[in-house]
């Protein structure tokens, strides 16, 4: 079984957030890719922090008797990132744990990235060809000189087309996304509904209106988003708050999900994914509790981690969760 994690004083957001990640293989020090960009970094880049990541990860998996292992090093040395990146983050009150994740990733990442060649070659026979020469040159614009192996692991390729109503004119914006943050609402039965409104085109109001580029018209333009590519692990947050309350509609999310629809990627049999672990928000907007549930992906067992204590459950009762944040992971084929 795995272990617990300390509670420093109000960091349970941190402990549902790293018990999560500390399920992942992507981020193991036994994982060949992520130990060949740890070798091949930027002297330039502050290691510490992967320092303690990879110390952390190994106390967890040990085979030593101590059930409980101490975070401090881990938060101290995020910390002081947050504030060499001028993110403002207070260590000690209730914080978000998406927020904690999106930002631990992105520092993992700088902590190991170094220069790559981005190639194209060949010319575009079909438009989806251009389309996928213009999502490389982008992802060469962001990675090109910052790359590493988190990259591949956490960050899917966003495509989002803007059209104007009147000439049809289409624009297309590429970005990397690590954390897929899903809209709920209060007819919303299940995790597909979240993502068919994530995908969905719709008009923009008159706040957002668009001057078109090919026709000059002031229009209100039409927006969609899909995925290009998809990464190994998918992290989904669910707008479970507004600016007044907690939205509790609870939502059902398989244990196996199919981001077919959802990804323009022509190779489908890529797109399922497979549980790994969700976080859970107990109370409501000014305060709460986090604790997370995740798969032991060496023994396939499901255990539910609440800061030191760990038990072992069962995945009907993971699946009847309200989870804040879920993590899938890319199916072997």
């Amino acid at each position: 079984m795995s272990k617990g994690l300390t509670n420093l004083g109000n960091t349970c957001y941190m402990n549902s957030a790293l018990q999560c990640l500390l399920h992942l293989p992507q981020l193991s020090p036994e994982n060949e890719k992520l130990s060949i960009d740890c070798t091949k970094r930027s002297p330039k880049n502050d290691y510490q922090l992967m320092v303690e990541w990879l110390r952390l990860y190994q106390n967890m998996w040990s085979d030593n008797n101590n059930g409980v292992i101490n975070t401090r090093g881990i938060l101290q040395e995020f910390v002081k990132r947050c504030a060499s990146e001028n993110v403002f983050f207070e260590s000690f009150v209730q914080n978000d744990a998406q927020e904690f994740i999106t930002f631990l990733i992105d520092f993992l990442h700088n902590s190991i990235k170094r220069k790559v060649r981005i190639e194209i070659s060949g010319k575009p026979k079909t438009s989806y060809d251009q389309t996928k020469v213009e999502c490389i040159k982008t992802w060469r614009t962001f990675f090109e000189n910052n790359y590493s192996y988190i990259v591949k692991a956490f960050y899917s390729k966003l495509l989002s087309f803007t059209s104007c109503p009147k000439c049809k004119y289409l624009t297309k914006n590429h970005e990397p996304i690590s954390t897929i943050t899903l809209s709920l609402k209060q007819d919303f039965k299940s995790l597909y509904d979240c993502l068919n409104e994530f995908t969905k085109e719709d008009k923009l109001d008159i706040e957002n209106s668009w001057k078109c580029d090919n026709c000059n018209e002031k229009v209100c333009p039409h927006k969609k988003a899909t995925f290009w590519d998809l990464a190994d692990v998918l992290i989904f947050s669910i707008k479970q708050f507004t600016k007044i309350r907690k939205i509790n509609q609870k939502i059902s999310f398989p244990e196996n999900l199919n981001m077919g629809d959802y990804c323009m990627n022509i190779n489908k049999d890529i797109l399922h994914y497979q549980l790994s672990g969700i976080c859970i928000h107990s109370g409501g907007l000014n305060g709460g509790h986090y604790y997370a549930m995740c798969k032991n992906y060496k023994t396939n067992e499901w255990n539910l981690h609440n800061d030191t204590s760990v038990s072992n459950i069962s995945i009907q009762e993971v699946l009847r969760e309200n989870p804040y944040c879920l993590f899938y992971v890319r199916k072997s084929h």
